[in-house]
């Protein structure tokens, strides 16, 4: 059941509706049973590996607590178990077929089940166990409840990955109606659907067919074609991101927010501070600093960085790209804070203040543009299609008439800039004000327009025809 649908739609509506009318007690048992079916419309089989990895979960973390030796090898066969499922479900097809190209043979392809948000709720499971093997958090003694924190549907599919701590206050206990979570969660929601329906699928149209058939377009168009991908995936995202923190506050469940304005970034590091922060702070959490993090000396430092970003690169998907896109990221960190003591002195000397708007600017075009170019290694059809592209920028750089076949659509392609020029506004605004709480504090004769206003761009906009439930988030393939 695709997050953009009417089924979807009417699946919330219904939730909202039993879990408001049951009893306060009962109601974090309706969310499980909601998420529960939820997640076997995407297929039986795929909730029998949602449900095998609940209860090896269980087992492990009960263990964990009680146990007074063997915890760690317990901890690390738990983690060899589930990364290797992970991997294993996600690479096999794809060392057959590099084994079978080298071999010079016959491919090979196995059927292999890749249960819908598998890299998401593994993740969340193998934080969680980790958190009860350090003593952060106790272990859930009800399987209910850890079952429910594994498959809670605004975020089993595509995330936030969250926190037990984090979590459990909100989902654990029955909320009481809230007109304001439910009208801030609509909100949030509407937001969502404009940011995907709206921006992410219209850039996509344009940038598409660019990367599909790179070979035949000109520099410009593969830099426009890089920075219409920059767009599109950003508003995809984040834009699934809201609708799940809509529905989930709606629920009066609190989801952390994914993002925090990344492209204004003044740096690659600030940058993941503010992109995809529960993976970010998840690879920080249990990979970097238990590889030792920074505190083993430079060199130990780098090459932790070095495996952390190697690891986000597999995550994210499979081919050699998307782990040159993660070391590329790694190298562009390690090479930042290789080269701080001279860009400080070089700023001394030049007198720039290191709060200065012009300064700043600046850093934070010089950042986008790298993270920009980190988007290309990402988005293009392996390794050799992005040396290619990255080739074309630098030879017949300008071709008109390119432009205008690409841009045929002129009014497809202003709306596109509109709606842009908007989420910039939102996101300026968003830096200097609590917007949300601005616009649901409006007198109702202005709050109201402004709702309808982003409603029927939606529906008008948005593709809401017989496409609309084929509309799916770009993360839901990690």
């Amino acid at each position: 059941m695709s997050y953009i649908s009417f089924d979807f739609f009417f699946f919330v509506a219904a939730t909202l509706l039993v879990y408001y009318i049951a009893p306060l007690k009962a109601r974090p048992y309706v969310l499980l049973a909601a998420s529960l079916f939820f997640y076997a419309a995407s297929g039986l089989e795929n909730l029998a590996a949602l449900v095998l990895l609940i209860a090896v979960t269980y087992l492990c973390t009960m263990l964990l607590e009680k146990l007074k030796k063997g915890r760690a090898a317990l901890l690390t066969v738990y983690i060899l178990l589930t990364v290797g499922g992970l991997l294993f479900v996600k690479f096999i097809n794809y060392i057959l077929g590099l084994s079978a190209r080298f071999l010079n043979g016959p491919a090979l392809t196995l059927e292999v089940l890749v249960p819908l948000g598998l890299s998401f709720f593994t993740l969340q499971a193998i934080g969680y166990a980790v958190d009860v093997y350090r003593g952060d958090v106790q272990a859930e003694r009800n399987p209910l409840k850890l079952a429910l924190f594994l498959s809670f549907f605004p975020l089993v599919v595509q995330g936030p990955i969250s926190r037990m701590r984090q979590l459990s206050p909100t989902l654990f206990h029955g909320n009481r109606f809230s007109y304001k979570n439910l009208t801030h969660g609509a909100q949030l929601m509407l937001w969502g659907l404009f940011l995907k329906l709206v921006i992410a699928n219209r850039a996509a149209t344009f940038a598409d067919p660019v990367f599909t058939n790179y070979s035949a377009y000109s520099g410009l168009t593969v830099v426009l074609a890089v920075l219409l991908y920059t767009l599109q995936l950003y508003a995809d995202f984040s834009g699934c991101v809201c609708i799940c923190r809509g529905v989930s506050q709606m629920l009066g469940v609190e989801l952390m927010d994914n993002f925090d304005t990344p492209y204004f970034a003044a740096s690659i590091r600030d940058f993941w501070r503010r992109w995809h922060i529960s993976l970010s702070s998840w690879l920080r959490d249990y990979v970097y600093i238990p590889l030792g993090g920074s505190k083993k000396g430079r060199l130990r430092k780098y090459t932790n960085l070095l495996l952390t970003f190697f690891v986000s690169g597999i995550w994210h998907g499979v081919g050699v790209h998307y782990i040159a896109w993660g070391l590329y990221h790694g190298v562009l960190q390690i090479i930042g804070d290789v080269t701080a003591p001279m860009k400080k002195r070089l700023r001394e000397r030049m007198r720039l203040r290191e709060e200065s708007i012009l300064y700043r600017l600046f850093r934070q075009l010089i950042t986008f543009v790298l993270v920009a170019y980190g988007w290309l290694l990402f988005r293009a059809d392996g390794l050799i299609a992005a040396i290619r592209m990255t080739g074309s920028i630098f030879r017949d750089f300008v071709s008109l008439g390119q432009l205008q076949t690409v841009f045929a659509n002129k009014a497809e392609f202003c709306l596109l800039l509109l709606c842009t020029l908007l989420l910039l506004l939102t996101s300026l605004l968003r830096r200097r004000i609590q917007l949300r709480e601005r616009i649901a504090g409006l007198r109702i004769w202005i709050r109201w327009p402004l709702y309808l206003a982003l409603f029927f761009a939606v529906v008008l906009f948005g593709g809401l025809g017989e496409a609309f439930s084929d509309s799916i988030f770009l993360y839901m393939q990690f």
